[in-house]
């Protein structure tokens, strides 16, 4: 049994209250505040794309970096792009590897 805070999960809730749910339960509410925010996200992104490729430029220089201190190797494969990161970084199903 896991105890949850009703108040993180559900906004019309405004005092603080939790119960116990079984573990299966607990798991199925994180999957879905996962996918709430996956889903604002892409809403934020498609409304302000400017903020998309701010994203995707900083991604791209992290990777710079990272190739820089020899650190590539194992996390990253070599041409992955901030583009690749970005989609990896919004749960995108349809990326390689």
């Amino acid at each position: 049994m896991v105890e949850i805070h009703l108040k993180k999960y559900y906004y019309w809730y405004i005092t603080d209250e939790f119960i116990e749910v079984s573990d299966e339960v607990a798991a199925e509410l994180r999957a879905g505040k996962r996918m709430a925010a996956r889903r604002m996200r892409l809403f934020e992104f498609g409304r302000y794309p400017t903020y998309r490729r701010a994203y995707i430029r900083a991604f791209e220089r992290a990777l710079e970096e990272r190739a820089a201190r020899g650190k590539i190797d194992n996390s990253w494969r070599a041409g992955t792009t901030g583009e690749d990161v970005f989609r990896w970084w919004m749960q995108d199903r349809n990326i390689e590897g």
